[in-house]
């Protein structure tokens, strides 16, 4: 059973509460650093445990190293369902681990990267992953540094994925005419039913 219901994740609230299935981390340090705590989620989902399939590190602080050691447990792993990385500050090196380790994941259905100053360089890396990611379906990329240029990368990776429901990009680096071309390049697009977008001032 899932840690929260796909059908509650429209309004993405999660609960508070920890249940067996689910691991909930967050912030110890504000500098960048992998603990024995992060190291011990990582065998888990190395070795496919059944009983993670909803995994929370949030403001964490695991950084570019770490995220480069969560992808490697990622790419073999077909228990996880739910995976929170937020505010971790593993920049573009970051995501490019993560996505690359999501193009071989087949279970993952929610991937949060929001506040990771992620820019450009990651979201060309995240729009690979979504041209042949089959399983992904609610994206959370809030809060990053991603420009216009990064913004058409994605658009036209998500005219070939089918399968991605809701996008958040609210907060980042792309103008209002920018983000409104966005949305209507996508008008047409048969399974995005929600895509969050604000700007920067």
């Amino acid at each position: 059973m899932f840690f929260m219901r796909l059908s509650q994740i429209t309004s993405f609230i999660r609960p508070l509460n920890v249940v067996t299935n689910s691991i909930q981390h967050f912030h110890r340090s504000m500098s960048s650093q992998v603990t024995s705590y992060d190291l011990e989620i990582f065998k888990r989902l190395a070795k496919n445990d059944a009983l993670l399939t909803s995994l929370s590190l949030s403001m964490s602080q695991i950084g570019p190293k770490g995220a480069q050691m969560l992808a490697k447990s990622l790419k073999t792993n077909d228990q996880v369902v739910e995976v929170y990385l937020n505010k971790n500050h593993f920049q573009d090196q970051g995501a490019i681990y993560i996505a690359e380790a999501c193009e071989k994941n087949k279970s993952l259905k929610v991937l949060d990267l929001s506040r990771n100053a992620i820019g450009d360089a990651g979201a060309v890396a995240i729009a690979q992953m979504l041209r042949v990611n089959q399983g992904l379906q609610f994206l959370l990329l809030s809060h990053n540094q991603i420009t216009s240029d990064g913004l058409n990368h994605l658009a036209q990776a998500l005219e070939v994925n089918a399968h991605l429901k809701e996008l958040h990009l609210n907060f980042n680096s792309f103008d209002h005419l920018n983000g409104q071309r966005f949305k209507e390049q996508l008008n047409a697009h048969t399974s995005l039913k929600r895509i969050k977008i604000g700007f920067k001032s």
